[in-house]
């Protein structure tokens, strides 16, 4: 994993309390959001996340979502959450998963969420 920064990034504000609690159209929350284009219809993250800040708002959006509703969570801890990420990885096979990249890339971000500040 290489990460590189940019003097012309502007890095978004994180904060670490609670998110904020808001509901946006048809009374999604922020990460509901996701999930649902503008037309109403469901779709994939790969529709919804297709670059850097859209990636970090998805995350953002999962801690409030974790932080406001825990109860609507299999995994609520991050042991259970790891764990579930591990199965999950487990069941993945077929050619698409055979990018060595990718799963070092993976790794190196849950390694880096361990100690960032």
């Amino acid at each position: 994993m290489v990460v590189t920064g940019s003097s012309s990034y502007s890095r978004p504000e994180i904060r670490s309390g609670s998110g904020n609690g808001t509901r946006n159209r048809a009374g999604m929350n922020d990460v509901e959001r996701f999930f649902v284009d503008p037309s109403g219809k469901h779709v994939g993250l790969d529709e919804t996340v297709r670059s850097h800040d859209d990636l970090i708002q998805f995350l953002v959006a999962l801690r409030s979502d974790l932080v406001e509703r825990r109860d609507k969570w299999e995994n609520g801890n991050v042991g259970d959450y790891l764990g579930s990420i591990a199965r999950a990885f487990q069941d993945m096979v077929g050619d698409e998963y055979e990018d060595p990249d990718r799963w070092a890339d993976t790794a190196g971000w849950l390694w880096v969420g361990r100690n960032y500040e």
